[in-house]
């Protein structure tokens, strides 16, 4: 039996408050009338999960907690560190607030700071956050005097809306309010106010004025954050915290989408149906994706909201991320603040113009997986990444936005997006001045000059340009095939070897195969070594298409050249076809020269998913 992902039962809890909207959420008879509270996820003594599959079905989180810590990333923390609820406030709650870790020591407990995602709202509906009072003094005259509302701060809240509520701020939930909260694994609350109400023994509830007044932050801090929101092709993603105590993300999915899960994920589902890593999931079901997977899939049947969330455990560890990405593969690189290099992996492609955002993100991942697997607890000080396809703006808002889903990338993290031209230019040349020409799945000519003035000359993506590239080769070879199999040219040794691996037998083959493969950039650059190695061997056709390729090249590094006007010509040639291989390099090289004179040429010097993990120091 597999223990990736457990789901939990929900613990209901009677509150005075309370009311009978948690039928919504789940599908069952509710316990009270008034249920103010569903415990969704806690091992809390005072109501804590039973696990409802896998090996350790009918234990509760409590008990699994102590005796499986290596499925929670073996954590050093004594407790079950978050506790997570949905609220029904059916009625005012009391004013109240919680204390810190330190003063909740005396308790042998955590402290309590939490944060609220209102899932629904009545047209008035409020809270009260926070305090006017300037001083403990005057904080406690209002107290005394019981002229709360001249004390405390009313904000109007709607669905969507979400609070962060540091221990020590004062507040309150309104009526008509539906609420997730996510909080630390703590039962503690000292009320000031609760609105002369009494209990179901006809007694007003008790107040805890003195511990109250002790833990109350004064002057009361402006706490709230703002909510990064962004799309991942049709889902959409929101950051809503990221705190030292917990970090929370918002998705609202209509497709499948992947997250990584270095440590594990506290999952709750507001909204939908589906698949997550295999098991059926449902509105109000509750699980912990545990450190046993590394990846979440969810498959959404119908369009899912998810609140998700995650810890940091011990101090992190504070490194810098490098990213090369292109038509092809992904590299990445991880240094510490020496600049000594930590980690480096490898995945398949990420380019923005060869992939979708999914398929970039999931490239990220797994070239960093094996690295989260023994460092989760890694916060990235600094992030560079450079793709292909990324000249725009909105491409480097796209790209930060993916880069904001790799762990370890907090919102202290300094993330910065570019193209994977500047990564090439600073491998060869350990600086940002010079010119580079990529020379890979696509190919681009890139300067930058003394005075910050940068230029491009191609690079405008398959379909419009990327002469010189392995893809032009590979699409060249396609058509040398072609007029062979009509008999257009001789069938060479070349053609021959292009006709094999393609399987044509006839010349309508090579359109069927266009039809299907047109789209496959990666693919048809794959056949450009059979041309590079037939033009070693002397094959006039070979030779032809690498001279083509080869003045295209020449053509946008003088483009580049003449509109920068450097003083020192330096130029990096970067991928397999400019340092790798013999008849196209030369040729190239000559070419160049024989253009630019004065051109000093260099292949990298340090892998530029390296010269990305420099970047990020900047």
């Amino acid at each position: 039996m597999k223990n990736d992902v457990l789901f939990l039962s929900t613990e209901f809890k009677y509150r005075i408050w309370g009311g009978r909207r948690l039928e919504e959420i789940y599908s069952e008879k509710l316990p009270f009338d008034k249920t103010g509270e569903a415990w969704c996820i806690s091992a809390h003594p005072n109501g804590p999960s039973k696990v409802l599959n896998g090996d350790h079905q009918g234990k509760t989180l409590t008990e699994l907690y102590k005796t499986n810590r290596e499925l929670f990333g073996n954590i050093e923390s004594d407790v079950f560190p978050l506790l997570i609820k949905i609220i029904d406030a059916n009625d005012d709650l009391s004013v109240q607030v919680h204390p810190d870790d330190l003063l909740a020591k005396k308790y042998q407990s955590l402290g309590k700071t939490e944060c609220w995602y209102i899932l629904d709202a009545s047209e008035d509906a409020y809270i009260i956050f926070g305090h006017k009072a300037l001083t403990k003094d005057e904080f406690i005259d209002y107290v005394n005097r019981g002229k709360w509302d001249e004390l405390l701060y009313k904000v109007p809240v709607k669905k969507g809306d979400f609070f962060y509520i540091p221990a020590g701020i004062l507040h309150a939930l309104g009526k008509g309010i539906l609420v997730l909260e996510t909080q630390q694994s703590s039962d503690i609350t000292y009320r000031l106010y609760d609105y002369d109400r009494i209990d179901i023994n006809g007694t007003k509830r008790e107040l805890h004025l003195e511990a109250g007044i002790e833990a109350t932050l004064i002057p009361s801090p402006n706490s709230n954050t703002k909510p990064h929101t962004f799309k991942v092709d049709q889902n959409q993603i929101t950051r809503l915290i990221d705190s030292s105590f917990f970090t929370v993300d918002k998705w609202v999915l209509s497709e499948h989408m992947t997250f990584t899960n270095p440590l594990f994920k506290l999952i709750t589902f507001v909204e939908g149906s589906g698949m997550i890593n295999g098991y059926p999931y449902k509105k109000g079901d509750s699980c912990i994706v545990t450190s046993l997977m590394k990846l979440i899939d969810i498959y959404p049947n119908e369009p899912t909201l998810v609140i998700a969330s995650h810890i940091l455990d011990k101090e992190p560890d504070l490194l810098f991320l490098g990213i090369d990405g292109g038509g092809t593969k992904t590299k990445v690189s991880i240094i510490d603040a020496n600049k000594q290099l930590v980690y480096e992996g490898l995945s398949g492609p990420s380019s923005l113009d060869t992939v979708n955002q999914k398929t970039t993100l999931r490239a990220f991942q797994d070239a960093l997986i094996p690295f989260f697997e023994k460092h989760p607890n890694t916060v990235f000080k600094g992030v560079f990444a450079g793709l292909g396809g990324v000249s725009k703006v909105s491409d480097k808002t796209q790209l930060k936005n993916i880069l904001s889903l790799i762990p370890g990338v907090t919102n202290k993290t300094n993330v910065t997006a570019g193209s994977d031209m500047e990564n090439a230019l600073v491998s060869g040349l350990f600086e940002d001045e010079g010119m580079v020409l990529i020379v890979g799945t696509g190919s681009v000519a890139y300067g930058k000059n003394k005075k910050g003035e940068t230029h491009k000359a191609g690079g405008l993506g398959y379909k419009e340009d990327d002469f010189g590239s392995a893809y032009d080769l590979g699409l060249k070879a396609i058509q040398a095939a072609s007029k062979a199999l009509d008999n257009r040219y001789e069938t060479t040794a070349f053609t021959k070897a292009v006709i094999e691996v393609l399987n044509f037998k006839e010349p309508n083959d090579v359109i069927d195969f266009m039809e299907h493969y047109r789209e496959n950039r990666t693919f048809i650059a794959s056949l450009a070594p059979i041309v590079t190695k037939h033009a070693d061997l002397g094959d006039a056709y070979a030779m032809k298409i690498c001279d083509n390729a080869v003045d295209e090249l020449v053509l946008a590094v003088c483009a580049v050249h003449r509109r920068l006007q450097f003083e020192h010509s330096q130029l990096v040639i970067v991928g397999t076809l400019g340092n790798e291989t013999n008849y196209f390099k030369k040729t190239l090289h000559k070419k160049l020269i024989e253009s630019i004179p004065v051109l000093e040429i260099t292949a990298p010097k340090v892998d530029p998913s390296l010269a990305a993990s420099l970047n990020s120091l900047i």
